[in-house]
């Protein structure tokens, strides 16, 4: 995984775009 190799400012960018995607994706499927 990336994120192990990456720098803690790196774990935290990738988990906010997790985030964002993830409540994209859930938003766009309730509104479906």
């Amino acid at each position: 995984w990336l994120g192990l190799t990456g720098t803690q400012q790196d774990v935290a960018h990738f988990a906010h775009l997790g985030g964002l995607l993830g409540g994209w994706i859930g938003y766009r499927y309730i509104r479906r």
